[in-house]
């Protein structure tokens, strides 16, 4: 790894934190409607346009989190994410009363199923839907149940071209790793290479697979390298305060180019599959125009 480049002049140190990173991860959920929208059936896309006034799937990818914070919601927060040990199968493990991602995705795709209920509640269904399924391909969002999906495991992140960013590792993964200066149609269509044989067998695959499949890969997550303890560019980012020479591990462009292209295929996989599972919800979807 070349540290040349990790060398900056600080006159001040700012340690950013939540906003920037909630900010760039609204952008890869939107990324993962983007990419389902390419994929829908026309009957799909018509259920869709009924149950958003013709806004789509891009403006409800990031509701399930604009709400969980408030007093009427907070009960959906245990909802987009599960933990399973490493040495736990999901099927032996006791689930968490309070609910968990894959269990939210159930009822949330019943609901949004059921052509008796009033537009606003399949609307919400919808909306929880398409964020949880992008969740769910989210590796630490199937956490190993010792430190919230990597949220308690701090890490000093300078990606490809980043000054130092004192965050964790959750970050790291929910947006820091992915963030583009693109839009979100451009970043969508970037990603979206795709064969047929791919969409066949992604949406072939069982819901609770993909939930495998993240809290297989998520070792990928924490696979920091040798580069992340090398104490000659740990002394040089001590005068920024921002780390000890013992400090956190440092994420620098080899663990960004090792990681990167996994992160970006699972939004891509998200994508496809949220289509799959549209598809299939509305093709015997009797849901009209008119008001309910």
């Amino acid at each position: 790894m070349r540290h040349g480049c990790w060398v900056f002049v600080f006159t001040t140190v700012t340690l950013l934190a939540t906003p920037v990173a909630e900010a760039w991860w609204a952008q890869q959920h939107r990324v993962v409607a983007a990419i389902a929208e390419e994929h829908l059936s026309d009957e799909s896309r018509h259920a869709v346009g009924v149950l958003t006034e013709g806004r789509g799937l891009v403006d409800l990818a990031n509701w399930a989190d604009q709400i969980k914070s408030k007093p009427a919601w907070r009960h959906t927060k245990p909802w987009h994410y599960i933990e399973i040990g490493d040495q736990q199968r999901l099927e032996a493990m006791v689930r968490d009363s309070r609910g968990d991602i894959l269990r939210a995705l159930s009822s949330s795709e019943m609901h949004l199923r059921d052509a008796s209920l009033d537009r606003r509640s399949r609307w919400q269904a919808l909306a929880f839907t398409v964020h949880f399924i992008a969740d769910l391909h989210q590796p630490l969002h199937v956490g190993n149940g010792t430190d919230r999906g990597g949220n308690q495991v701090s890490v000093i992140w300078l990606g490809d071209s980043h000054p130092p960013l004192k965050t964790n590792l959750h970050r790291v993964w929910d947006g820091l790793l992915t963030a583009k200066k693109l839009s979100v149609e451009h970043y969508a269509r970037d990603l979206n290479l795709v064969t047929s044989e791919q969409i066949r067998d992604w949406q072939s695959t069982p819901i609770v697979e993909w939930a495998r499949e993240s809290k297989v890969l998520r070792a990928r997550a924490y696979a920091f390298g040798v580069d992340s303890i090398d104490r000659s560019l740990r002394k040089k980012l001590r005068s920024t305060v921002l780390v000890d020479v013992e400090g956190p591990p440092i994420l620098g462009r080899d663990y960004a180019d090792r990681t990167r292209q996994l992160a970006e295929q699972r939004l891509l996989m998200a994508g496809v599959r949220l289509a799959g599972q549209l598809n299939a919800i509305f093709a015997l979807d009797r849901y009209g125009d008119a008001e309910p």
